[in-house]
């Protein structure tokens, strides 16, 4: 395994570990326990550590260690962070949580891309729903990723407002990671490209209220799957299958 390898594991074990409390907030990491314990040497140890003080999730303190920070001082935008949380314990609130700041986006996103994208944009778009499409029925969850990823990408970029656009890296691995936790059904993919291309038509079209409501239907059923009750009325996500193919 290749250094930069060996430093992505550790990284992401360290990193998912703290998520899931393995590490709590106010623990105290060093060296030498890390390197024990993720079977590393002291370089990509100290090199991860750098790694996850700049994510806000770690902090030196001189005489005393590497403290573990609490969630609230975590750069919670991170898409490392977001695989992470997606990956563990708590990913019913983080999923929760990223559907609702989509549904507070993605929606003024694309209203915004319906008015202001440029032709090129608007062709790049009906390409990419075309794919989710070509991708429905076929053996080919990836490549349907893949275009389902750009699609919202696209949204984003073509509102032509820059906070928008800075979140297609959070919008993509929230996408990436759900697909990672559960397999899309043909059925829920259909479901997801007729949604998407309501969204898509109405952009071509330049209507901008029925591209934001397009989208936030889609993204209301998509919240409507996390919140859905188990049979003992509890809500769950794991149980629920991945509605609208990952949308």
């Amino acid at each position: 395994m290749t250094t930069e390898l060996l430093h992505v594991e550790v990284l992401d074990a360290i990193g998912g570990d703290i998520v899931s409390g393995t590490h709590p907030s106010g623990s105290v990491l060093t060296l030498e326990q890390l390197q024990v314990r993720y079977g590393a040497s002291r370089g990509i140890v100290r090199e991860c550590m750098r790694v996850l003080e700049t994510m806000g999730m770690l902090v030196s303190r001189r005489r005393v260690g590497l403290v573990v920070q609490d969630p609230s001082l975590w750069a919670v935008f991170d898409s490392r962070i977001i695989r992470w949380r997606l990956a563990g314990p708590g990913r019913h609130r983080q999923l929760a949580t990223l559907t609702e700041l989509r549904l507070g986006v993605e929606p003024v996103a694309a209203r915004l891309a319906a008015l202001r994208a440029s032709d090129d944009e608007r062709d790049d778009l009906r390409a990419a729903t075309a794919m989710i499409g070509a991708y429905v029925d076929a053996d080919g969850e990836e490549r349907h990723l893949e275009a389902d990823v750009r699609f919202h990408t696209l949204l984003l970029r073509a509102s032509k407002n820059d906070m928008y656009a800075s979140l297609a890296d959070v919008i993509a691995e929230t996408l990436s990671s759900r697909r990672r936790q559960r397999p899309v059904s043909a059925d829920d993919r259909r479901q997801a490209f007729a949604l998407h291309e309501l969204v898509m038509r109405a952009v071509i079209a330049r209507d901008g209220d029925a591209a934001e409501l397009a989208m936030h239907d889609l993204l209301t059923e998509v919240r409507s799957a996390i919140e859905a009750p188990a049979p003992d009325g509890q809500v769950v996500v794991d149980s629920t299958p991945l509605a609208g193919g990952g949308r």
